[in-house]
């Protein structure tokens, strides 16, 4: 009964949609929070690449349900924010341990691993099922990152040493979703939030990531970084058009009281009059904080999404 009213707070968390694809994942979530005098038209792009960093002149939009566990692992919590917040702390401190532990603290060459931390975070959301007195935490969280070092021969490895662009790749991603019971899936996409509750919707994100995953396979090779990353802004446009039109679906159930008064949303979400999503792309790269390179778009409105995705594929080219 405690993990069937978990979950049910879990399913009342703000959505996100999430693509792994040719080594990038593709990140799409419902924004959460404004800060103070910020316009909810405005958005902002940045690039967080070994140059700097690159952003429009406006405030910041901090999304609470995202946290940085490591330097290359980051995780969406959906559920209570209380719970969000104890797990993500959790995390971090099993992070630093394993970092101490396996001497990785300094090491570029063998990074802490997201699986390693998937494993943690499933171990401890079940040991809170069989304690008597505890409950389960109310939340699920998404893992997205570094997850090791392509495995290369050593004909590779001389090309290595001399393409800069082939060492830039050489980090692999994951893309791993924890439950709330402790159970671990390794994912190619992922849907949380409350848009699982829209089966129509739902289907449609699943049919239209599924799609995404095998449209131009054999275009979309590690070598082809220029046609991969242009993939990879088209799938985050498509991700972030369903998104929002499930929040504007929302928006007008609440409007004309069709939502029962509990159904509070969860993870710090608003009822924003002008629904907007953040939308993250990660690449590696071996000259970025972590190994990988996380280009970003926060408050895009639907009618922003064009140039927004302009703009990523110009940022993800420098």
């Amino acid at each position: 009964m405690q993990l069937q009213y978990a979950q049910k707070a879990v399913n009342k968390g703000s959505s996100a949609l999430f693509l792994h694809h040719n080594n990038h994942i593709v990140a799409v979530l419902q924004s959460t929070t404004t800060s103070s005098g910020t316009n909810s038209g405005t958005s902002s792009v940045t690039s967080g690449t070994s140059s700097g960093t690159s952003s429009s002149n406006v405030k910041h939009r901090e999304n609470k349900s995202l946290f940085r566990i490591n330097h290359g692992i980051l995780a969406k919590m959906t559920g209570l924010q209380g719970d969000s917040r104890l797990l993500a702390k959790y995390l971090m401190q099993r992070a630093l341990e394993l970092d101490w532990k396996e001497g990785l603290l300094l090491s570029q060459e063998l990074p802490l691993r997201i699986q390693q931390i998937a494993n943690a975070c499933a171990e401890v959301q079940h040991s809170l099922t069989t304690k008597p007195g505890a409950r389960p935490l109310a939340v699920e969280a998404v893992l997205l990152g570094i997850d090791g070092i392509m495995d290369i021969d050593m004909d590779m490895d001389i090309e290595f040493k001399g393409n800069d662009s082939a060492r830039i790749s050489r980090h692999k991603l994951g893309l791993y979703k924890c439950h709330l019971t402790g159970v671990v899936n390794q994912c190619q996409y992922c849907i949380v939030g409350n848009i699982v509750d829209d089966k129509m919707l739902y289907n449609e994100c699943k049919e239209e990531m599924e799609s995404s995953l095998h449209a131009d396979a054999k275009e979309m090779t590690s070598v082809n970084t220029t046609n991969a990353q242009h993939h990879a802004v088209i799938a985050a446009k498509r991700m972030a058009k369903l998104l929002l039109k499930h929040q504007l679906q929302r928006q007008e159930q609440y409007t004309h009281g069709k939502k029962d008064e509990s159904d509070n949303p969860q993870d710090g979400q608003l009822q924003d009059p002008s629904p907007a999503v953040d939308i993250y792309i990660i690449t590696p790269n071996s000259k970025c904080r972590g190994g990988m390179q996380i280009t970003c778009a926060t408050c895009v409105g639907e009618d922003e999404i064009d140039r927004v995705g302009q703009l990523l594929q110009n940022a993800n080219q420098r």
